[in-house]
């Protein structure tokens, strides 16, 4: 969501419009902020993360409906399912990882060097290589991939 915010803000800052994307921000803090308040007895850290990750949504997708009404960004009508390979490349990629998990750490518990650093190095390395590969085989099968470039 951070990395696609920028070309959504372009779209305001290039017809001179900087106030609507720095209020949008402001209450995404705000909604970021009350959401950590929130979370943070109950989860820790992943609660604080996922505040985080919510406001940043929260940012995206107020600007992409304000430039929708305004007319000033339309997404391409291949969107859809670029979205849905890729998420489920990425379920497939989170599921092989809460499944993979336990054999791993097994597997490293016996190393002298840093064994959860190396099991979780593993899990992440395994799931990173299915999500690229699936992720990849999708686009390029379903000519999606052109939306990349």
């Amino acid at each position: 969501a951070i990395v696609m915010m920028r070309s959504q803000i372009s779209a305001f800052q290039a017809r001179g419009d900087t106030t609507t994307p720095m209020l949008v921000s402001l209450g995404a803090i705000a909604c970021n902020l009350a959401l950590k308040l929130l979370l943070w007895r109950d989860w820790g850290a992943p609660g604080l993360a996922l505040a985080t990750a919510a406001g940043a949504w929260i940012n995206l997708a107020t600007l992409f409906v304000l430039g929708l009404k305004r007319g000033w960004t339309t997404p391409d009508p291949r969107l859809p399912g670029f979205f849905a390979l890729v998420g489920m490349a990425a379920l497939a990629a989170g599921l092989f990882a809460w499944w993979f998990a336990p054999l791993a750490l097994r597997l490293t518990a016996g190393l002298s060097f840093q064994p959860l650093l190396m099991g979780v190095l593993a899990i992440s390395t395994a799931a990173g290589v299915i999500y690229a590969g699936l992720a990849g085989i999708g686009l390029k099968a379903t000519g999606l991939f052109r939306l990349l470039r």
